[in-house]
C-alpha cells in the first residue's frame, strides 16, 4: 500500500534523530535530568538482576515500582525490557519506540478523517513532524511519555465499531500514570461522529464501556496503591489543591503561574498547523483544558516550562492536539475535494485553452487536484518548521543511528572501576554508575542513604578536580589514593569499610547536601545533541563552589564550621 510505504522514510529519520540525538547527551551527560535518569536505570538495573527494586542513586523515594508515588505499568513493562540489553541507550531507545509507535493510530485516524488510505501518510506524517512529539521522545525516560502514544491509540479505539477495541484502548490509556485515568473518559466523551449508524447510541455506548473499564483499574489502584499514601510531590495534586481552593472560594490561591511562558512554552503544543485543530475542537478541547490547568502550577513542584528540561506533563495535552489537528486537516481536504464549487470556477479560468479545459470538465479532477496541493503544501510546511526548530533545538538529524564523536570523561573512568566497586560521584555524573547495584551521589543520596556511614559506604570516587573541599574529604579516608585521571576528573579510591573520621566529627549535625561546582567540559553548543540552555531558568539559590551545606549553615571544607 502506497500511502503506508510512504510512512517508512519517516518513521525511520525519526528514530535515528531521537536515538543519535539520546545517544549524544547521554555521552555527554548532558541529558534533561541525569539525576532522575539514573535513578530509573538503578530500579530497573536491580530489578533485573534480583527482580525486586531498589536504588540508592537518588535521596529519598521508595524501593518498588511505585517509586516516586505514581503508579504506571508502563515502568513495569519497561523495567522487563530493559534486562534484555541493560544500559541509558537502551533504556532511552524504549522509550523512543513507544512514542514512535504512536504513527499508527496517528496515520488510522488520518484515515478515518479523510476517508481514504491517503490519510494513513496525512495522520502519520503530521505526527512525525511535531516538534513537540520529537522533544517528549527525548525526554530521558518518563512514564508519563508513554501517554503520548497509549492515549493516540485510546483516541483511534473510540472510532472502532467492535466494542472489544473500545474496551482495549481505555485499558491502554490508563497503563502510563494514575492521571491518565480521567483521560480516557475525556477521550470517549470528545469523540462523536455524524456519519456513524446512530451515533448517539454509539457514544453512551462507548462512554459505558469505557467509565467502568476506568472504573475498575481506578478501584484496584485506590484499594491497593492507596494515593494518601503518597508522600511524594506530584504536580497532578498540586493542580487539584488549587482548583479545589478556588472552587471552595479561595479564587487567590488559582493562579496562572505559566502564562509567562505562552510564547515560549505552550505555543509548540500548536506547532506547526495546530490552528487546523479549530476544525475539530471537541477533540482539542480536553487539551486546552489541561493546558490551563498546567499553567496553575506553581514553580519548583515538578514541572519545567523549557522543553529541553522536564516537559513530560505535555504528553497528557498532545494526544488531543495532535488528533484534532490530524481531524482538522482531513475535514479540510475532504471539504475541498468534495466541493463542486472548484470545479466550476475552474471550467470559468480554462475556458480559452481546450487541453486545460478537458481537464476542468472530468469529474472532480479540479477539486483533488487542489486537495492533494493543500495536503502536500502542509506536510511541506511542517517539514520545514521542523528542520528549522531541529536546528535550533540541535538535533542530530541523520537517516540512521550515529555514535556520539564526544565522550565525558567520566565514563572512561568508569569503566576502570573494578567490578565490586561502590562508587561515590556528583549528581550530573549519576546516569555513569546507576547501572550498579549500590552506587551514591556525594551531594546528596550518600547523606539519606548512609547517612551514618558517609564515606564508607562506598569504595571509590569520580570527582571534578576543581571540588578541593569533597576531594580533601575522600582523601582523609584510609588508604586514599589518586588512582586515574581523565581530563578534569579524577579518580579515587580507599579500603573498602575505611573509616569516615570527617563524617564521624560532624556527629547529628549532617548537612542535607553538597554543592559542586558545574560538570561542563566543552560549551553547551558545541556538542552535537546537546539541547540549548534554558533561556527561562527556575529562580534558585547560586552555586557556591566546594560548599557543604545543611540548612542555615556553611562549611568551608568537610568538619569545619564557617
Amino acid at each position: 500500500m502506497l500511502p503506508a510505504a510512504l510512512l517508512l522514510p519517516g518513521v525511520l529519520l525519526f528514530f535515528s534523530t531521537a536515538v543519535s540525538t539520546a545517544w549524544a547527551r547521554i555521552a555527554a551527560l548532558r541529558t534533561v535530568e541525569p539525576y532522575a535518569f539514573a535513578v530509573y536505570q538503578q530500579l530497573m538495573a536491580n530489578f533485573a538482576a534480583t527482580g525486586r527494586f531498589s536504588q540508592t542513586i537518588h535521596k529519598g523515594y521508595d524501593d518498588c515500582w511505585a517509586w516516586s508515588g505514581h503508579r504506571s505499568v508502563t515502568f513495569l513493562g519497561s523495567a522487563y525490557l530493559y534486562g534484555l540489553n541493560p544500559g541509558p541507550v537502551w533504556l532511552a531507545g524504549i522509550q523512543i519506540v513507544a512514542v514512535a509507535l504512536g504513527v499508527i493510530p496517528a496515520a488510522m485516524l488520518g484515515k478515518r478523517a479523510l476517508g481514504g488510505n491517503w490519510g494513513l501518510a496525512l495522520g502519520g506524517w503530521l505526527y512525525l513532524l511535531s516538534p513537540p512529539v520529537m522533544a517528549l521522545a527525548l525526554q530521558d525516560y518518563q512514564d508519563l511519555v508513554f501517554a503520548l502514544p497509549l492515549l493516540m491509540w485510546t483516541l483511534w479505539a473510540m472510532r472502532a465499531r467492535a466494542l472489544p477495541w473500545v474496551a482495549l484502548g481505555a485499558l491502554l490509556g490508563c497503563m502510563p500514570r494514575e492521571e491518565c485515568i480521567p483521560l480516557v473518559v475525556a477521550c470517549a466523551m470528545v469523540t462523536i461522529d455524524p456519519r456513524w449508524e446512530r451515533p448517539w447510541r454509539r457514544w453512551a455506548r462507548n462512554v459505558l464501556v469505557t467509565l467502568l473499564v476506568a472504573g475498575t483499574w481506578a478501584a484496584v489502584l485506590l484499594l491497593f496503591f492507596p494515593v494518601a499514601s503518597n508522600a511524594h510531590d506530584v504536580p497532578l495534586v498540586e493542580q487539584l489543591r488549587s482548583l479545589l481552593a478556588a472552587i471552595q472560594g479561595s479564587p487567590g490561591q488559582l493562579r496562572l503561574w505559566g502564562l509567562p511562558y505562552l510564547q515560549d512554552f505552550y505555543e509548540l503544543v500548536w506547532a506547526p498547523v495546530g490552528l487546523l485543530a479549530l476544525l475539530s475542537p471537541l477533540t482539542a478541547l480536553p487539551g486546552l483544558a489541561l493546558l490551563l490547568l498546567h499553567m496553575t502550577i506553581p514553580h519548583n513542584h515538578g514541572v519545567d516550562r523549557f522543553w529541553g528540561a522536564h516537559a513530560h506533563h505535555m504528553a497528557t495535552v498532545l494526544p488531543f492536539v495532535l488528533a484534532a489537528t490530524i481531524m482538522g486537516a482531513g475535514r479540510l481536504i475532504r471539504f475541498i475535494d468534495e466541493s463542486r464549487r472548484f470545479q466550476v470556477v475552474m471550467e470559468w479560468l480554462t475556458g480559452p485553452v481546450p487541453v486545460l479545459r478537458h481537464f476542468a470538465t472530468q469529474p472532480r479532477a479540479p477539486a483533488r487536484l487542489l486537495a492533494a496541493c493543500v495536503a502536500a503544501g502542509l506536510l511541506f510546511y511542517s517539514g520545514t518548521w521542523y528542520y528549522m526548530w531541529g536546528s535550533y533545538f540541535n538535533l542530530v538529524m541523520v537517516p540512521f543511528p550515529r555514535r556520539p564523536g564526544y565522550w565525558h570523561s567520566a565514563w572512561a573512568l568508569v569503566e576502570q572501576l573494578p567490578p565490586d566497586a561502590i562508587p561515590l560521584v556528583s549528581n550530573q555524573v549519576s546516569l555513569a554508575v546507576s547501572h550498579r547495584p549500590l552506587a551514591y551521589t556525594f551531594q546528596e543520596s550518600l547523606l539519606d542513604k548512609a547517612r551514618d556511614r558517609g564515606l564508607s559506604a562506598g569504595t571509590h570516587m569520580i570527582i571534578d578536580s576543581r571540588n578541593e573541599a569533597v576531594i580533601s574529604w575522600a582523601m582523609s579516608m584510609d588508604g586514599a589514593q589518586v588512582l586515574s585521571r581523565e581530563g578534569g576528573f579524577l579518580l579515587l579510591g580507599w579500603e573498602p569499610g575505611a573509616r569516615d573520621r570527617v563524617r564521624e566529627s560532624w556527629g547529628d549535625d549532617v548537612p542535607r547536601r553538597v554543592v559542586t561546582v558545574p560538570v561542563e567540559e566543552a560549551p553547551v553548543g558545541s556538542i552535537p545533541g546537546v539541547a540549548p540552555p534554558n533561556p527561562h531558568p527556575v529562580t534558585g539559590a547560586p552555586i557556591r563552589t566546594g560548599k557543604i551545606t545543611g540548612g542555615a549553615e556553611q562549611r568551608a571544607s568537610p568538619g569545619k564550621p564557617r
